[in-house]
């Protein structure tokens, strides 16, 4: 396969182009209607697979827009229990907003829905009291 240089590759892609140009012309004067569906095709660029960008946000607002349902988190965290925390000192739970959290983005991987960070609990230490995440506690057994 012969190697073409940049000049000859812009010269190519210019007459193709020009060559469309002129078909695209050609068609104007016989079928107006089919030269406006091809003028619009040549506009819009797509993806991959065949989707425009108008296209890709319409699906994302169909899939926004479906009503369904949201799945709740609870941590089994109760008001005065003891927990670890993750430096390792020992703390009472005073306040738990980790309760019947709906969780908006979510997948079938469990792990991952629980480490998304929202809801905490407050931790009331001799060192100092502080919002901790549940998954960062461990309760004293």
């Amino acid at each position: 396969m012969a190697k073409l240089s940049r000049s000859q590759i812009k010269e190519a892609r210019a007459q193709a182009k020009e060559k469309r140009s002129q078909e695209l012309e050609a068609l104007k004067d016989t079928d107006p209607e089919e030269f406006e569906k091809q003028n619009n095709q040549v506009k819009e660029k797509k993806d991959k697979l065949g989707f425009t960008k108008k296209d890709r946000s319409e699906i994302s607002d169909r899939i926004i827009e479906a009503d369904k349902p949201k799945p709740s988190v609870s941590w089994n965290y109760n008001e005065g229990e003891l927990v670890y925390l993750p430096n390792g000192e020992v703390g009472i739970i005073t306040n738990n907003n980790a309760v019947d959290i709906k969780l908006i983005d979510y997948s079938h991987d469990m792990k991952r829905n629980l480490g998304q960070y929202v809801g905490q609990v407050y931790v009331v230490t001799s060192s100092g009291n502080n919002w901790y995440y549940p998954k960062k506690l461990k309760p004293v057994r």
